[in-house]
């Protein structure tokens, strides 16, 4: 693990990463909503 951990990067945006999980989380919501109110755009 210590060999592997030398080939590892740290993601710049890591603190950013909370916010980005809530807004993939609220699109995921809104997306399941909104799945059975237009019969129209399933068949599309």
């Amino acid at each position: 693990m210590i060999e592997a951990a030398k080939g590892f990067r740290r993601l710049k945006a890591h603190k950013r990463l909370p916010s980005l999980r809530a807004a993939l989380l609220a699109h995921q919501a809104e997306c399941a909503l909104g799945a059975g109110l237009d019969p129209v755009r399933e068949a599309a």
